[in-house]
């Protein structure tokens, strides 16, 4: 479409189980959007009472599903049965519309019919690690950029999509649903198969979330594993191409936060040593048991499947 149409219907997708306390505001939020039609579907794989309590209390469509049923794509892919948008908005249940015009902006990056996807800038909280206001600085710039594109970046900058706020078109999604044998990086996959099919997908930063972690150290090597071991399924031996590139982020990460707060440097020692490992033992973890991959995994459910 060469023009944004403001009757677009579209279907606002949330996987969620047990959300923290943000939650309630990423639903007034998404329902103080303005200029779009649309329909928010949750499925729900645990929750308490009261979370399902809370979600009662909006127009919201609510599937539930047993913990065990629930996987990155797969649960993500349930969008196609239960939504009916011409679009499909995907959330995380941790990021929070920084504005009324979150969802409008968002669809602004369909401007042209090669684009098959959009996805959101991410604003670190106010009380986010100067590590992790890096990452959202660096991975989520001003800029808006259209994939692919010309340069010299490194492969995962050429794929580069993410879930905690894109928006897909419904028929290309029908022909490249998510990888659902993936632990995580579904969005990653996703973005890799649209580009080769010969679209686009833009980072559209006027469409913000205000979305980021706290997570412990063990948490950060949890998450570099699950993390590593998913992207190495996606570009096998180009994986390693990330290594250098690793090596240029973690510098300038380090020389950020050092000068954001010199008396860190001790835990900034740890958090890199959490992230090697983790990076490391996803990268061999086809080679480990499951037993421990169950243990070094922030997601132990993936590997009673396999």
């Amino acid at each position: 479409m060469n023009e944004l149409d403001e009757n677009i219907q579209a279907s606002i997708f949330i996987p969620t189980k047990n959300p923290g306390p943000e939650f309630e505001d990423i639903l007034k939020g998404i329902f103080a959007q303005k200029k779009v039609k649309f329909e928010v579907v949750i499925v729900d794989s645990g929750s308490n009472q009261r979370i399902l309590n809370m979600i009662s209390k909006y127009p919201i469509k609510l599937y539930c599903i047993k913990p065990e049923e629930f996987g990155h794509g797969k649960t993500r892919n349930l969008a196609l049965k239960y939504t009916e948008g011409e679009y499909i908005v995907f959330m995380t249940q941790d990021a929070v519309p920084a504005n009324d015009l979150w969802l409008y902006n968002l669809f602004g990056g369909f401007t042209d019919e090669k684009v098959a996807g959009v996805f959101s800038r991410q604003i670190p909280r106010a009380d986010a690690r100067a590590t992790e206001v890096f990452f959202y600085q660096h991975h989520f710039s001003g800029q808006r950029i259209i994939r692919p594109k010309q340069g010299r970046e490194n492969f995962l900058d050429k794929v580069f999509f993410s879930n905690v706020s894109s928006c897909v078109r419904r028929d290309i999604f029908e022909k490249y649903s998510f990888n659902e044998s993936l632990i995580m990086s579904e969005d990653q996959q996703w973005s890799h198969d649209v580009l080769r099919a010969g679209y686009q997908t833009v980072y559209e930063p006027s469409s913000s979330v205000v979305h980021s972690h706290h997570y412990s150290l063990q948490q950060t090597a949890k998450r570099y594993f699950d993390s590593s071991f998913s992207l190495r399924q996606i570009f096998g031996a180009d994986f390693k191409i990330l290594t250098k590139a690793s090596a240029v982020y973690a510098t300038g990460e380090f020389r950020y936060a050092l000068k954001q707060n010199p008396g860190q440097i001790f835990y900034l020692f740890l958090f890199n040593l959490a992230r090697t490992a983790g990076t490391f033992l996803g990268w061999h973890g086809e080679r480990l048991p499951d037993w421990l991959k169950r243990k070094v995994s922030m997601h132990s459910y993936y590997w009673k499947k396999t």
